[in-house]
């Protein structure tokens, strides 16, 4: 066991000193290298030739000697000079190739990200032109709903008054006339049914608040225009129990279920006509004149592109 130790031990000093004198190799510069190799190599040979075993024994006074250092010199410039000039002109080839190379990758760039900020306008104005259909529908179904609400504000003063005629109160007080009010807006009244097929377009507008407000004030209308429409004191309107119940269970259950639906019914009427005094016609113009704004810029974008167009120029 302790050999094993030793023998390990000595192993991993030799990894260290072989470490170090590789450290100490590369901390050395390579010009540091050629000077050694260039003044080193003369005196090795000479000392090979002088006590080594060779075929000749005549080794060259200090002239022969001064000549060959001078071939041997020149040679040894002449290869230096020339792998000098060899390495920078590679030098600079090597840059001249990554600055290339650089340009041709940024001209890439820029032409990919043209390219794709193109694609993405055009597909911007595919969008754009996709919603006019429905912006058109919407435009001409908001006309007629502001039209028909218009007409059934003007029947429900016409209702007031007829029940006033009818009561004869021509001079009636508040209370009085709330009640006659309440009484008005208890009738059926039609209201334009609106296109159902402009919901499944509306997710073509890109204006999110649009939108947003689109599809809420058709939900409103429509929800409107249907409780409106029910008359409630209307015999066929209300719940009628199923055959083969009990007389007393059916009374009660059909005068329970009645009374419900006619006070969601009335309800629902009465947000309605809270709704048309506090400016739903208003908000509705507004969304109008909304939906005309976009139209103008789809317009504009069509009418650029036919501009643009190679049957135009």
């Amino acid at each position: 066991m302790e050999e094993n130790n030793e023998h390990n031990t000595s192993v991993g000093q030799e990894n260290n000193d072989r470490r170090k004198l590789e450290a100490i190799f590369n901390a050395i510069p390579y010009w540091v290298w050629l000077i050694l190799l260039f003044f080193g190599f003369p005196i090795i040979l000479n000392l090979v030739i002088e006590y080594g075993k060779v075929c000749w024994e005549y080794v060259g006074d200090g002239e022969d000697w001064l000549g060959f250092f001078s071939n041997y010199a020149g040679g040894f410039i002449g290869a230096m000079v020339a792998l000098i000039i060899a390495g920078k002109q590679g030098k600079e080839q090597r840059k001249l190739v990554e600055i290339q190379l650089a340009a041709t990758k940024e001209e890439n760039l820029t032409q990919f990200e043209r390219s794709k900020l193109a694609e993405e306008e055009k597909e911007a104005k595919q969008r754009k032109l996709a919603q006019l259909q429905p912006l058109i529908i919407a435009q001409y179904e908001i006309k007629e709903m502001i039209y028909s609400l218009k007409i059934v504000n003007i029947m429900r003063r016409e209702s007031i008054k007829h029940i006033q005629d009818r009561d004869k109160k021509a001079n009636t007080k508040e209370r009085e006339l709330a009640e006659i009010k309440i009484e008005a807006e208890k009738n059926v009244y039609n209201l334009r049914p609106i296109n159902g097929s402009l919901f499944s377009y509306i997710h073509l507008i890109e204006d999110m608040e649009l939108q947003s407000k689109l599809f809420i004030k058709l939900s409103q209308y429509k929800d409107f225009g249907e409780a409106l429409a029910i008359n409630t004191r209307d015999k066929d309107w209300n719940y009628k129990p199923e055959n083969g119940i009990d007389l007393k269970v059916a009374v009660y259950e059909a005068r329970e279920i009645n009374q419900r639906r006619e006070m969601l019914v009335e309800k629902r009427k009465e947000e309605f006509w809270h709704f048309m005094d506090t400016g739903f016609v208003y908000q509705l113009e507004n969304l109008l004149k909304k939906i005309n704004s976009e139209i103008k810029d789809v317009e504009k974008i069509k009418n650029l592109n036919k501009d643009s167009s190679p049957e135009n120029q």
